[in-house]
């Protein structure tokens, strides 16, 4: 018996997730509109082979599924360590936080639990 077909809109990392999933059921198809997976994931090679994250997301640290994912849709990835920086009042500003408050934040959240 033929499997039912589905479309996935957005080859991102949930798009990826979703394909891994329904595959088992389904025939599925990604339809994105980059010419390259992985969504926000996007690596370029800057100055002095220097790398800039172009979308609003890296892979952070070692995740097992998310790096299975990239390998088996044939996006590379490369693991980097360095500062993070940015832009205030014209000045580039080492980042100390992600977010202001990020750590008071967690603290909070995991007192409340």
């Amino acid at each position: 018996m033929d499997k039912e077909s589905i479309l996935i809109i957005g080859g991102g990392a949930a798009g990826l997730m979703a394909a891994k999933e329904l595959s088992i059921k389904y025939h599925v198809t990604i339809l994105e509109a980059q010419e390259r997976l992985g969504g926000r994931i996007h690596t370029l090679e800057a100055y002095h082979g220097a790398a800039i994250e172009a979308g609003a997301e890296f892979v952070h640290g070692p995740l097992p599924i998310t790096l299975q994912l990239l390998d088996k849709a044939n996006i590379e990835y490369k693991p980097i360590s360095g500062r993070m920086y940015r832009i205030e009042n014209g000045d580039w500003k080492e980042e100390e936080e992600m977010i202001e408050g990020w750590n008071d934040m967690i603290k909070k959240w995991l007192q409340s639990k």
